[in-house]
């Protein structure tokens, strides 16, 4: 046994189980969405948008600072 397994198996955790296969589900989904949004973005702006995207991306960056900063 090493010295760390001790530790584990010894002393009990306060964490339970609290994601169900729903809730898995959900977030893998959410990622896959949320990757698509930022490829067809991307594909826009290359193809479409032109160089003004960038600045389309700075604005959205600092609302997303600004909401951030409010909310924490």
């Amino acid at each position: 046994m090493k010295e760390g397994d001790y530790f584990f198996h010894n002393h009990p955790s306060n964490t339970h189980k609290c994601l169900t296969t729903l809730d898995l589900t959900s977030l893998g989904v959410g990622s896959c969405v949320g990757t698509g949004m930022y490829l067809v973005a991307g594909m826009v702006a290359k193809n479409v948008a032109g160089p003004g995207v960038v600045f389309s991306f700075i604005i959205a960056a600092v609302a997303s600072i600004f909401s951030g900063k409010k909310k924490a």
